[in-house]
């Protein structure tokens, strides 16, 4: 199997992991000319305003963010190094003003689904706000209670009084295809776009492997019994900092018992019924998931006959 860089991965800065503890480095890097600085207004991305086709994360200079009162350089949080060795910053801005002007705001998924920012923008931009999340909802120390201060550019947080350390949490889920033969099993959510089916999917619990986790989330969802499971790709997911551990499962069971907790429906679906659903030729208007979801992917090896 070719290697798989999914939609929200492949992001070209080197994060500098050894420089960025050094505070004095950080802000030199945040005053420097030539650094820039990527605004989110509520955990969405600020796009150049423009008519033509395709969408442009907007960046904007140091000189840009203080000349204008937009924010102060030490609200920025450190993304990377770009190719030329010029830094990239984060900035959240305040949403109770109108940004109008500088461009237009757009959720993530959005941006994924239209395909019309390029992939790697699209990729520093999840991490961008995956961080920026981190940091609104954990300004305090979760030890003690003390309000606690950003350290290494933003990857990691400080409590000044019992020393504490906090490092930005990524969730892992795991996200399967199951098969039996030539069928495989999809599921639906309340929550899902009318007629759209996808792979079952859940959050690794303490004490588990990725194994373990496929064969109880998928038991839980659906009552199939699973043996076989065989990792496929992973997916940084910003729909809250998530990695999405992709994989295949075998069924060992036929039987369906859905949670209604859990998802509405699920249902065996053979390659020619799956090939309608992709091309949207289905007779009941079934689909699968958009190109940029880990799940189509899973779902496509499925019709390329990719079995683990």
């Amino acid at each position: 199997m070719k290697n798989i860089v999914h939609a929200f991965a492949g992001s070209p800065l080197d994060r500098a992991g050894v420089k960025r503890p050094d505070a004095a480095w950080i802000a030199e890097q945040a005053h420097s000319d030539a650094a820039r600085f990527l605004p989110f207004v509520d955990l969405s991305a600020v796009i150049h305003a423009q008519d033509d086709a395709a969408d442009r994360l907007l960046w904007l200079s140091g000189a840009d963010l203080t000349g204008n009162n937009i924010a102060t350089l030490e609200d920025a949080l450190f993304l990377g190094l770009n190719e030329q060795n010029a830094a990239r910053f984060a900035v959240s801005l305040d949403s109770a003003k109108d940004w109008t002007d500088l461009g237009r705001a757009m959720d993530l998924r959005t941006l994924a689904v239209n395909g019309t920012i390029d992939a790697s923008e699209l990729a520093i931009a999840g991490q961008a706000k995956s961080m920026l999340e981190w940091h609104k909802q954990h300004g305090f120390c979760a030890r003690c209670g003390t309000a606690d201060n950003v350290a290494d550019g933003g990857y990691k947080r400080v409590c000044p009084k019992c020393e504490r350390m906090h490092f930005p949490r990524v969730d892992p889920v795991a996200i399967m295809l199951v098969t039996r033969g030539d069928k495989c099993l999809l599921g639906r959510s309340p929550h899902f776009v009318p007629g759209m089916y996808s792979t079952l999917a859940g959050f690794m619990e303490p004490g588990e492997s990725i194994e373990e986790t496929v064969r109880r989330e998928v038991m839980e969802e659906s009552g199939i019994s699973c043996g076989h499971v065989a990792y496929h790709s992973s997916q940084p997911w910003p729909f809250a900092s998530s990695i999405m551990i992709g994989c295949i499962a075998r069924a060992t069971s036929d039987e369906i018992n859905i949670d209604p907790a859990e998802i509405e429906d699920a249902r065996w679906f053979d390659r020619d019924e799956i090939q309608s659903m992709r091309e949207r030729k289905h007779p009941e208007e079934l689909t699968i998931p958009f190109r940029f979801a880990i799940a189509r992917h899973l779902i496509r090896a499925f019709l390329d006959g990719w079995e683990g």
